[in-house]
């Protein structure tokens, strides 16, 4: 029983460590993101990261946003927030 309750205790803090890590993440340079603009955050795949992206452009613009892919070299994925 102790040892199942130290693995559970270690998966739990692996848990928090990485949910903890993914929003410091997607967090932008001035604290929110740009309403009407495209906002490097990260990792932000079409399809993939895109509730997260709508997510966070809600949180800054009240409307809400989508990843996409723009040509050229890297850094180019940006979350598109809404007007």
């Amino acid at each position: 029983m102790g040892k199942e309750r130290s693995v559970l205790m270690v998966f739990m803090m692996m848990v928090v460590v990485i949910c903890s890590s993914k929003r410091k993440q997607v967090k932008s340079d001035s604290g929110g993101l740009k309403c009407c603009d495209d906002n490097h955050i990260g990792r932000c795949l079409p399809s993939q990261d895109d509730n997260l992206c709508d997510q966070l452009c809600q949180m800054s613009c009240n409307k809400g946003g989508a990843c996409k892919v723009l040509k050229g070299p890297p850094p180019n994925h940006f979350c598109h927030c809404f007007c």
